[in-house]
């Protein structure tokens, strides 16, 4: 759900080789809007369902416990005035009735267990949608501001490189904006990889190229642990191991029910016989099977220690998604306080650097920290919003 963090150094080791134009046109192809998240993560899921969810099968019966057994035999007398006889039977295994009803709750918790399933699926592939789309949605503003800021950089060192500007100390002042525009285009260069990266994990994810004109979500009101995805379905695996318990029981044992058909041939006469034999499981008191208990009894704290790590890691992912939002709220609100001086110090600094009015020393440090500050406060502003959809999937909400 993260991104490839082995791939950044190969991607941006290819950028660095590319032209310029190359990159450039890469970076202005912007992407057609879709409808929703949603839309997004309908696509992802199907890429993910990689297999059907098994349904049961067809030719099992309602009554019948296994496949009906056909027996076929032949005796041929060696004695004088013997009797040669031939035989068939069916044996039909019979669900006792304690066992339908097992078989009847067996259906219903494999019901929801498929829609649990569902659940836990949509879910896992909201997360994917979730960190894709947001990592794409930061790494394109990132390349918005640092182009406009490299637009600033390059409009002074244009304006050094002017006829009758031509001196040792305009040389001086001309590094130190080429050097700054350089870390900005350093800068730029590794957020491009990122949201290289970020975009062919879409593709892969989803198929779709495309992003939502709306990706913000508001946070979720009330988080119950109980209801998230991946505790309902350990909790629908708990009563799924209940029920393979309750059909080892020989309470539980099938009813054979047998017909035969048997032809008796002798000297003396020939004879027909038609039989009906039914064997009924008799159970006295707690009959158990102790490899199945003890095979039981390790599945469920196998599951015990299951639910109980997923529960405190939900908890404990939930609890530090909401104080990262606090936090970035928190530092959001003291950078918007300073954000109006910022821009008039911006505009003020950039009108002195026009009339060449100011230290170019100074003023390259003034315009280094303005527009690292201005950086960091539209940054922040994506970030809060991906905290809150990170905070939402943490909670089980689906898109």
């Amino acid at each position: 759900m993260k991104i490839v963090k082995p791939l950044l150094g190969c991607c941006v080791a290819l950028l660095v080789m590319l032209p310029c134009h190359g990159i450039a046109q890469m970076l202005s192809t912007e992407l057609q809007p879709v409808s929703s998240l949603s839309q997004l993560t309908d696509a992802a899921e199907q890429r993910l369902q990689r297999q059907a969810l098994h349904q049961p099968a067809p030719w099992i019966s309602t009554w019948l416990a296994d496949a009906p057994v056909l027996s076929a035999g032949l005796l041929n007398s060696r004695s004088k005035g013997g009797s040669d006889e031939i035989e068939l039977a069916l044996n039909l295994p019979l669900k006792s009735p304690s066992r339908v009803r097992l078989d009847e709750d067996v259906l219903d918790n494999q019901q929801r267990l498929t829609a649990s399933l569902l659940a836990y699926r949509r879910w896992f592939a909201s997360g994917l949608v979730r960190d894709t789309v947001w990592q794409i949605v930061l790494e394109r503003k990132r390349q918005q501001l640092l182009t406009e800021q490299l637009d600033i950089y390059q409009h002074f060192i244009e304006k050094l490189r002017s006829p009758g500007q031509a001196s040792e100390m305009q040389s001086y002042h001309q590094y130190l904006y080429q050097q700054g525009a350089t870390e900005l285009a350093l800068e730029q260069l590794d957020s491009a990889a990122r949201l290289l990266i970020a975009q062919q994990q879409l593709q892969q994810l989803t198929g779709q190229a495309n992003l939502p004109n709306m990706t913000a979500e508001e946070p979720t009101a009330d988080f119950q642990l109980v209801q998230h995805p991946r505790l309902q379905l350990l909790l629908l695996q708990e009563q799924q191991l209940q029920l393979q318990q309750q059909a080892n029981s020989p309470a539980n044992s099938a009813w054979q029910l047998t017909t035969r058909v048997k032809r008796v041939n002798n000297a003396e006469q020939n004879d027909n016989q038609i039989g009906l034999q039914l064997d009924i499981p008799l159970t006295i008191g707690e009959q158990s099977n102790q490899l199945a208990n003890s095979t039981f009894q390790l599945d469920y704290q196998q599951w015990l220690n299951d639910y109980s790590d997923s529960q405190r890691e939900i908890e404990q992912q939930h609890s530090a998604a909401r104080t990262e939002l606090k936090t970035q709220q928190a530092q959001l609100a003291l950078l918007k306080n300073d954000d109006a001086l910022r821009r008039q110090a911006k505009a003020s600094l950039l009108l002195l650097l026009e009339r060449q009015e100011i230290n170019a020393d100074v003023a390259q440090q003034r315009l280094q920290q303005l527009l690292q500050a201005e950086l960091q406060l539209v940054l922040l502003e994506i970030q809060v919003q991906a905290s809150i959809a990170k905070l939402n999937q943490t909670a089980g909400v689906m898109l």
